[in-house]
């Protein structure tokens, strides 16, 4: 671990908002990330992948300067991806929780998946807080014959149970729920493993799932990785993913089972590892005039608290998928945007140039980078929904897009849609005025529960939520915090609804 701390340098993008970037000796950021924070005192790690390996940043959540004390994992190999499982899964689980070795090993250590240029997956454990010796222990995945024949450039790390229950496998729903729309948490005394989905830019459109089990270890040792590598399971999808994303609900393991695949082809499906089967399809609309196809899925993820879906298109345009009718009341309503807006327009006329790849989604993949990037951040405290209208306890939810040289952030969903259904404007007619004002650089739709921020087109490697109104951002020999505000207004708004 070194022990000279980094300094950022301070501006400010926007008069409402604060750029904490760190200079960085590598030409540019590859892939980038934040690890959840167990504990409020816990440092905060900013991860970024680059030519060489990954580095960690850990600041202290109590350092007035945002000095970062940066560790370097060398791989010798560029890092194109990087995935952490889904928050709820490394925080300390309830009593009645069993503390399976794997679950132990997540909630123990820090533990990330990085996608590489040898065509290789890496599977990496390391020490929570900062140490002068971190011994990391590392998996390595794939770059045999049975892994992708280009380097994956889309990465997703959960933990299921090692076996299905019957009751998940027999039951033919789209969700398992009781009579009151509640999830169903399945106990399962089990062993679980680790899993990751990994895809790359083939032309077969190759989807691997690695199962890793954890050993068991003696009571007086912490688990440790395999040392060897399973073989995956492999799925062939109609064109190469731009996204995969295992469901982030934190109550159900039905949904747990769920891995959302964004194609380039304008598609995003929902893929059930318990039932073996896809469960649905849900398709952008068809480029406008200028383009050809089906406009172009640049990045996906879910929302909701696993019951929805946020996607951004080729064309600068963003929705949510209210799959389930949590904000809509409306179930399954998998063809419109319950919300929607825009990111930024786009550079040229959209639609695929080639068959199932766009020139923003093919040029991105060919240099190892996320042509967009989304992050979805739980907020405690305060709900989605009304806890009055419905027995869902499922928290508002903050939003960071980034892509075409943008970032976009929600700081509330529920307000944003609560504004949404008042509005007696049609969504297709706010949405065009909204483009028009993004070109000229008068957007100001919605300011109270959007914030736009400039950050140049060379910094779109990958966006991460450290916290409500703490984007992390890349770009060209920088990372960095921005800080775009909002939480206060948030929770000021909560109490006025109390």
């Amino acid at each position: 671990m070194a022990t000279q701390p980094l300094t950022p340098r301070i501006s400010h993008p926007t008069p409402q908002s604060t750029l904490f970037s760190y200079p960085i000796r590598h030409t540019r950021t590859t892939a980038l990330t934040t690890y959840p924070r167990p504990t409020p005192t816990s440092p905060e790690i900013l991860i970024y992948g680059h030519s060489t390996g990954i580095t960690f940043l850990y600041t202290s959540p109590d350092s007035p300067s945002h000095d970062s004390t940066p560790y370097t994992l060398h791989l010798g190999t560029p890092v194109l991806s990087l995935s952490t499982a889904p928050e709820h899964l490394l925080l300390t689980p309830p009593s009645h929780t069993p503390l399976t070795p794997a679950r132990t090993l997540l909630t123990s250590s820090l533990i990330l998946t990085a996608a590489c240029a040898d065509r290789t997956i890496r599977l990496i454990s390391l020490p929570l807080t900062p140490s002068s010796n971190p011994q990391p222990q590392i998996l390595t995945l794939g770059g045999g014959v049975s892994s992708h024949q280009l380097p994956a450039t889309s990465i997703s790390l959960s933990l299921l149970p090692r076996s299905i229950s019957p009751r998940i496998t027999n039951n033919p729903s789209f969700n398992d729920s009781d009579s009151e729309g509640n999830d169903v948490a399945i106990d399962d005394d089990d062993d679980e493993d680790l899993v990751i989905a990994s895809a790359s830019p083939d032309s077969t459109g190759l989807l691997l799932i690695w199962r890793i089990p954890i050993p068991r270890y003696h009571s007086t040792f912490r688990p440790t990785l395999p040392k060897l590598a399973p073989r995956p399971e492999q799925w062939h999808l109609a064109s190469p993913a731009t996204a995969l994303r295992f469901n982030t609900s934190p109550l159900s393991l039905t949904r747990r089972h769920q891995l959302l695949v964004a194609e380039s082809a304008g598609v995003v499906r929902i893929l059930d590892l318990a039932r073996q089967h896809w469960v649905v399809s849900l398709h952008l609309p068809v480029a406008a005039a200028g383009g050809t196809g089906r406009v172009t899925v640049l990045a996906a993820e879910w929302c909701c608290g696993g019951r929805g879906i946020v996607v951004v298109g080729e064309d600068g345009r963003w929705g949510v998928w209210d799959t389930e009718g949590v904000l809509s009341g409306r179930l399954r309503n998998l063809v419109e945007f319950v919300v929607e807006g825009v990111v930024a327009p786009p550079p040229h006329p959209v639609g695929r140039q080639l068959a199932g790849s766009s020139s923003v989604a093919a040029g991105a993949m060919s240099h190892g980078m996320a042509a967009a990037s989304i992050a979805v951040l739980q907020m405690p405290g305060t709900h989605l929904i009304p806890a009055s209208s419905a027995s869902l306890h499922i928290e508002d939810e903050a939003i960071a897009i980034l892509a075409l040289g943008r970032l976009m952030y929600v700081p509330s969903l529920r307000r944003l849609f609560r504004e949404k259904a008042l509005s007696s404007s049609s969504s297709s007619s706010a949405v065009e005025r909204e483009m028009q004002l993004v070109k000229k650089g008068e957007s100001k739709v919605r300011e109270e529960t959007v914030v736009s921020v400039e950050v140049g087109a060379e910094a779109d490697v990958g966006v991460g939520l450290a916290e409500a109104g703490r984007a992390v951002v890349g770009g060209v020999g920088w990372v960095g915090v921005l800080d775009v505000g909002g939480r206060e207004e948030v929770e000021g708004e909560e109490q006025r609804a109390k």
